[in-house]
């Protein structure tokens, strides 16, 4: 039997406020698409869950584990939505989001990192260390 629905207490307002522009300020469209190309992992036929849609559906997912997985993609694809209506934006089963994320992989994810992935701390930021062990 398929579990219902769950949204953590909390969670649901900070995730009605985010939106997909919010993620994509941190984690641009263009380098999303030249890691699934890096990777061979791009859509090669259009799908319902086009690969860059994926790949913003599991970092969703990795920023709010609380929320469940048809949450986070409803927040994604809501803008969608109103934009072209509800008919015209389609929402995949549990079955085709897992299959989609299985089709993923994660090789994506490391290119992102490697090409992303940068210190915060600059030398005076208290609590930063030299990477030296003492």
């Amino acid at each position: 039997m398929p579990r219902s629905p769950m949204l953590a207490g909390g969670v649901g307002a900070l995730l009605q406020d985010l939106s997909l522009a919010a993620v994509m300020e941190y984690l641009p469209r263009e380098d999303v698409r030249q890691a699934l190309v890096d990777t061979r992992c791009e859509s090669v036929r259009e799908r319902l869950l086009p690969a860059d849609v994926v790949a913003y559906l599991v970092v969703m997912l990795a920023l709010y584990s609380e929320a469940s997985v048809r949450e986070n993609l409803r927040i994604l694809m809501e803008p969608l939505r109103r934009k072209f209506g509800v008919d015209a934006v389609g929402v995949p089963t549990g079955g085709a989001i897992t299959k989609a994320r299985k089709r993923l992989g994660a090789a994506p994810f490391v290119r992102l990192f490697e090409a992303l992935a940068r210190p915060l701390a600059v030398p005076g930021t208290s609590g930063e260390r030299t990477g030296v062990c003492d």
